[in-house]
């Protein structure tokens, strides 16, 4: 499953399924705007404590300027997985 959320610039979303489809992956959607903001802050206050896993920051690593090259070369390749930070010293 992938979820897809804060389309900040439009709520368009110009892809095609069939990727997903053939791999038996869902794609879904969170349009949280409609939403009053008390249930959004409960919602992300539960996501910043009980909800909250060790599994995300796993996925995630940090890079310098200096070391992004090597990242997008991966991109490139398809070889990279999870999240990187650029750290802007």
């Amino acid at each position: 499953m992938i979820t897809c959320c804060g389309n900040v610039a439009s709520p368009k979303r110009d892809l095609t399924v069939f990727t997903f489809i053939l791999r038996g992956i869902a794609l879904v959607g969170i349009d949280s705007q409609n939403y009053p903001m008390s249930y959004r802050e409960q919602v992300w206050n539960k996501l910043a404590k009980e909800w909250k896993t060790d599994a995300f920051a796993a996925t995630c690593n940090e890079v310098t300027l200096n070391e992004l090259n090597k990242k997008i070369k991966l991109i490139l390749e398809g070889k990279l997985k999870g999240r990187t930070v650029v750290k802007i010293q």
